[in-house]
C-alpha cells in the first residue's frame, strides 16, 4: 500500500511539473522581457490594464483578446540598450478585429489598427 501511494505521489508531482513548464513555454519571449523588466527595475503594467486601455480605445467594453505578447520593441539591438518592452495584442470585438501595442510601462498606446 505504501508503495502504490508512492507512486501516486510521484505520478502527481511529475504532472504538476510538466503542466507548469508547459505554461511557462508558451511564451518564453514574453517572459525573457518581463525579466528584464524587473532586472532593470521597470514596474510594467498588467494584463488586466492592458484590456482596460483596449477596450477604451475600441470603444467597447466588449473585447476578446486573441492575443497577447509582451516584446521588446528594439530587440534589434542586441545590447539591449534601447530596451522598451511594449504589449503587442489582437483583440476583437463584433466582427472586427484590432491590432494594438501599448508601452508596457506608460500605457501608452503606440499603434492602433483596424484590421481589413
Amino acid at each position: 500500500m505504501k508503495k502504490v501511494c508512492a507512486v501516486a505521489v510521484v505520478v502527481v508531482v511529475m504532472m504538476v511539473m510538466m503542466s507548469s513548464c508547459a505554461l511557462a513555454q508558451t511564451d518564453t519571449k514574453s517572459g525573457r522581457v518581463r525579466d528584464e523588466a524587473v532586472r532593470r527595475g521597470m514596474k510594467l503594467i498588467g494584463e488586466d490594464r492592458v484590456r482596460q486601455i483596449a477596450s477604451g480605445q475600441i470603444g467597447s467594453e466588449n473585447i476578446r483578446i486573441k492575443e497577447l505578447k509582451l516584446r521588446n520593441e528594439a530587440d534589434d539591438y542586441p545590447d539591449g540598450t534601447n530596451f522598451r518592452p511594449v504589449y503587442k495584442l489582437e483583440a476583437l470585438s463584433g466582427y472586427e478585429e484590432y491590432e494594438l501595442e501599448i508601452d508596457a510601462v506608460t500605457g501608452k498606446i503606440l499603434k492602433y489598427e483596424l484590421d481589413d
